[in-house]
């Protein structure tokens, strides 16, 4: 493969379709009544909803913009020594499988030529990156005075309490992937909640229904004070010819914390402690949820939650299990998760303290994200690219060809004919200090502010490609003579 080429490609921006269409939630549902019927899945199900839009909308977007989102979504990875050696190469591992294709982003060859396992990976990865910048559109038309970023459900399940919902087989359910916590653009108080599920295959729209209708499964584990967030579940079809994304939106309340812009500011500044109490857990039968958003069975009395280490998640490329007959068959059930009413402002501080983390993850300041983050008992090898007087963790500071001050990583290595790449991650240099003095809600105030910076003319340059995040983070590889 060609590095010009694939360079060329991070920074080229292109259209995806997404299609929120009536047609394909009923397509879902029909599917979920099957999989009822011929696979005996019972439990809690969420109705799959039409975003009442066609099925030709479309969004511009770059790779290098996927890749950003795939590398902050995925911050919260702390369970091992090697863990900031992890984040930094998260979404490195992708930079040649996207190209632009007749103006749409599309499978690049190498993308295209994965088999097996490494196609289930990247299914996984791709599958997230593409789920956020799409559901941020969604939501942008939704709540445009909002936005949003995204939280591990299992770090927030960890933070609270809810340290294993027993195995995850075929009998039960996986939780959905991301928390999407809102935050107002233009001042003001309150938090929004968006549960979402992310869904990637390189299989075709019949695939894409089936990873939807399990979704609806995967959305209905999880309730805030008795009831369903709102929801949304995206399945990527990952193709040469073009990116597509499928997107259902399963109706809940969106309105995690309501308060003015001084509560907001007092909730925000306070960390959140261990939690004040324990979430709880129903399990939820077959005979309990005949139709899709059912009550839970009236006898499932919920109870707190303790034990071992939570399972992986089934991996997207994997439909649900088949029958073996039936010798010993059970329905499958549900197991739903409720953060109780009583624990709606911890939960919602916890939410908010995690973003914060992940931005400081990503970036490399792994000091710094420590104050936000519940206490993993282990630590992580610092990658120490650079030292710089003033800075108390390894980060170094350096500037965008806007003007715009970052302090991060950097990784460089060779390339022929004495080039060098340079891949630097970061975080605006004021948000940092905000974060780093403790400032959540300074630091809350300010990113949508940088995210703005988006709409600044980069200068066209060949050599180089820049992603902005909406919590101010930074993506920015070059080449240099």
């Amino acid at each position: 493969m060609d590095f010009d080429q694939v360079f060329h490609g991070l920074k080229s921006s292109g259209m995806v379709r997404f299609d929120g269409s009536d047609e394909l939630a009923a397509r879902v549902e029909q599917e979920i009544v099957r999989q009822r019927k011929d696979r005996k899945f019972g439990g809690a199900w969420k109705t799959p909803t039409s975003l009442g839009l066609t099925s030709q909308e479309s969004l511009c977007t770059s790779p290098a913009d996927v890749l950003l989102n795939i590398g902050v979504a995925t911050a919260l990875f702390d369970g091992s020594p090697f863990a900031e050696v992890a984040r930094h190469w998260a979404q490195v591992r992708y930079c040649g499988t996207l190209r632009r294709k007749e103006g749409r982003l599309a499978l690049s060859e190498a993308g295209n030529r994965v088999v097996h396992h490494h196609k289930v990976a990247q299914s996984e990865y791709l599958g997230i990156g593409f789920s956020l910048v799409v559901v941020r559109e969604v939501l942008r038309r939704r709540y445009p005075d909002w936005t949003f970023s995204p939280v591990d459900v299992d770090y927030a399940f960890r933070y609270g309490g809810v340290a294993g919902l027993g195995e995850v087989n075929q009998y039960t359910d996986s939780r959905p992937d991301y928390f999407l916590v809102g935050r107002r653009t233009k001042g003001g108080g309150g938090l929004k909640l968006v549960v979402l599920e992310c869904k990637g295959t390189h299989q075709g729209t019949g695939h894409a229904v089936e990873q939807l209708a399990k979704a609806c499964k995967q959305v209905a584990s999880v309730e805030v004070g008795g009831r369903s967030p709102d929801g949304l579940m995206v399945a990527t079809l990952l193709q040469a010819s073009g990116i597509e994304s499928k997107v259902i939106d399963p109706p809940g309340d969106s309105d995690l914390w309501q308060g003015s812009a001084q509560d907001m500011d007092d909730l925000l500044n306070e960390r959140p402690g261990p939690p004040p109490g324990e979430f709880e857990i129903r399990e939820v039968g077959a005979e309990a949820a005949e139709e899709p958003d059912s009550e839970p069975d009236s006898e499932s009395e919920p109870e707190t939650v303790a034990g071992v280490e939570p399972e992986g998640r089934a991996d997207s490329e994997v439909g649900p299990p088949p029958e073996e007959g039936d010798s010993g068959e059970r329905p499958a059930r549900s197991m739903v998760v409720n953060v109780p009413e009583r624990l709606r402002t911890w939960f919602s501080k916890m939410l908010a303290n995690a973003n914060a983390a992940s931005a400081l993850l990503f970036a490399g300041a792994g000091d710094a994200a420590a104050r936000y983050l519940k206490d993993s008992g282990g630590s992580t090898i610092p990658m120490n690219f650079h030292e710089e007087e003033g800075l108390r963790s390894s980060l170094r500071s350096f500037e965008l060809p806007n003007g715009m001050s970052i302090l991060g990583t950097r990784y460089s290595t060779g390339l022929p004919g004495g080039r060098t790449l340079e891949i630097h991650k970061g975080i605006e240099k004021n948000l940092y200090r905000e974060l780093e003095a403790g400032r959540l809600a300074g630091f809350m105030r300010g990113a949508h502010e940088i995210a703005e910076e988006r709409s600044r003319s980069f200068p066209r340059d060949p050599r180089q490609s820049v992603a902005l995040g909406n919590d101010g983070t930074v993506l920015w590889m070059r080449v240099t003579e």
